[in-house]
């Protein structure tokens, strides 16, 4: 597995190709094994066995923050359960929210919103180009799975409004991202990015790990989650 720092940066994604084994694939699936219930989720309050996971040594929160290169800690896990019978598209965007502990004014944290009974908030663009998402690929993604698009350097233009959104969907060539199982697609957070219905859909699992650094938020916002043992 290639960690090629300098592309990730410029172009804002990269796929990690066999990032988890077999054996990873399956630790995965089996931590999320009761929680998949359709479509996406939010992982409000992720089990302390399945931040470990993301924690440990050589692992997923390793690579990110090789990636970024400084220390980051998972803020925000989402999981995506595409199938034949839950099927579904998403539009041109960016990420911008964080879910944090309670809603606090602070200058640049703008925007609050309460999703699955968690306060969120738009952080300031200086915070969300320090991070970093991994895509975790528990099912193959393949052309006609709905798999992710990016448009490549997008990351670079800060938090974008939906028209220039659109303008550089139509200056950009967007980059298709299939991936197989065990795959992790690497994105910068604010990249651009979208995903359409599957065509031929089968089952298509993707755990979604926000990363941010630990001491990236100001004196009275936290995290809306600790660590183990923190």
């Amino acid at each position: 597995m290639l960690l090629d720092r300098d592309s990730f940066q410029r172009e804002g994604a990269l796929l990690l190709e066999g990032a988890l084994s077999v054996m990873g694939v399956e630790t995965y699936r089996k931590l999320l094994g009761a929680t998949y219930r359709g479509a996406g989720q939010r992982l409000t309050q992720p089990k302390p066995a399945l931040l470990d996971a993301i924690m440990a040594s050589g692992g997923l929160c390793s690579i990110a923050s090789k990636l970024e290169g400084e220390p980051l800690r998972p803020v925000r896990l989402l999981l995506f359960d595409k199938s034949e019978s839950v099927n579904w598209a998403v539009d041109w965007h960016q990420d911008r929210v964080l879910p944090l502990a309670r809603e606090y004014s602070q200058p640049g944290f703008d925007r609050w919103t309460s999703k699955s009974g968690v306060p969120h908030v738009e952080p300031p663009s200086s915070l969300s180009e320090r991070m970093v998402t991994l895509r975790v690929h528990l099912d193959d993604s393949g052309p006609t799975n709905a798999p992710l698009k990016t448009l490549p350097g997008s990351h670079q233009m800060g938090r974008l409004p939906v028209e220039a959104v659109a303008r550089e969907v139509r200056r950009i060539r967007p980059v298709v991202h299939t991936a197989h199982t065990g795959d992790v697609l690497a994105l910068k957070t604010l990249i651009v990015h979208a995903s359409e219905r599957a065509k031929e859909p089968q089952r298509r699992r993707v755990l979604h790990i926000d990363f941010a650094p630990p001491d990236a938020l100001p004196e009275g916002l936290d995290w809306s989650f600790s660590l183990p043992n923190n």
